[in-house]
């Protein structure tokens, strides 16, 4: 299956092909959406799809800003009045919406409640987005919601983490998410509006760089040597937001799940790739930060952070 992650500075894609428990990655590459370019747009698939020779057809890793992951204790009840009440729980929690496309699993069943984790998002904005891939000659076999998308391919890559505890830290475009996982389950996840999108503005304001010049410093960051300083000064003014955002998260997360979740704690996303960025996380939360295994493809290796969403998608069934 070809799995895109929908992002909002790229799509990125894999297209992977099962082998009994295991899977064979076949393809792995992004479409860079510049401000110039944004909106996507069907003709701009099209094209992709065209030139990369990818199949049309696809699953969607999707977030939305009015995307929310919620865990809701309820008594037990049949699917069909499960998907019900959520229904209902999504207008209590984003107003002047009707209708949402949900999702969700239950993670614990105690004396006839139980405790499920769901994901819901405006029908229509999930609606508009498969309408502009339809459009494209793209058909699109599922969607599913990023954090799902990003649990399933890390575990793809570490499947004997599925006995584990663990946290993922996804530093995206436009923000972060934390995910807690235990018990086989995701326990929680939420997300704060920090992103590299930050650093992209900050090198645009304070270095009057064109989009395509930020790009460039972005990218250049993730080398071993010649780091831009623009780049190393707009780190040192807008990185202690996000350890601060870190640290509230993890005390939160050690508080209600235990010390156990944070033993093992992968920095995934575009900001995992940027090595001073990662420097100035370690240095402030002093904390040993996990790396995930690399992408096989034939005989070349390549950095999984960037692509785990799209690794999941692709591995849905």
């Amino acid at each position: 299956m070809l799995g895109i992650d929908t992002g909002s500075y790229a799509l990125k894609f894999c297209l992977s092909e099962a082998q009994g428990e295991d899977f064979a990655l076949r393809r792995v590459g992004e479409f860079v959406l510049l401000s110039e370019k944004a909106p996507l747009t069907s003709e701009g698939i099209r094209l992709f799809f065209q030139r990369n020779r990818l199949p049309r057809e696809v699953t969607l890793s999707f977030s939305h800003p009015r995307m929310v992951f919620q865990r809701v204790s309820l008594p037990e009840m049949s699917q069909e009045e499960l998907e019900n009440t959520l229904q209902w729980e999504a207008r209590s929690l984003i107003p002047d919406e009707e209708n949402f496309q949900v999702s969700w699993s239950i993670v614990g069943k105690n004396g006839g409640k139980m405790e499920v984790l769901f994901a819901a998002v405006p029908l229509q904005e999930v609606e508009r987005y498969v309408d502009v891939f339809s459009r494209a000659g793209v058909r699109v076999e599922a969607v599913e919601p990023h954090v799902t998308s990003l649990v399933k391919g890390f575990l793809g890559l570490h499947p004997e983490f599925f006995e584990q505890a663990f946290t993922l830290v996804d530093i995206g475009f436009e923000k972060t998410t934390l995910i807690c996982f235990a018990n086989h389950h995701v326990l929680l996840s939420r997300s704060f509006g920090w992103g590299m999108k930050r650093l992209w503005d900050a090198l645009s304001e304070e270095f009057h760089l064109s989009p395509v010049e930020a790009f460039e410093v972005l990218r250049r960051g993730e080398g071993t040597a010649g780091i831009p300083y623009q780049l190393e000064e707009a780190i040192s003014l807008t990185s202690p937001d996000l350890v601060s955002e870190l640290k509230r998260s993890f005390a939160f997360f050690q508080a209600e799940f235990g010390a156990r979740v944070l033993e093992q704690v992968f920095l995934l996303g575009g900001g995992a790739l940027c090595r001073p960025l990662r420097r100035h996380i370690v240095q402030g939360l002093s904390l040993d930060f996990q790396t995930p295994r690399p992408l096989t493809l034939g005989k070349d290796s390549i950095a999984s952070e960037r692509f785990l969403a799209a690794l999941g998608a692709s591995l849905w069934k």
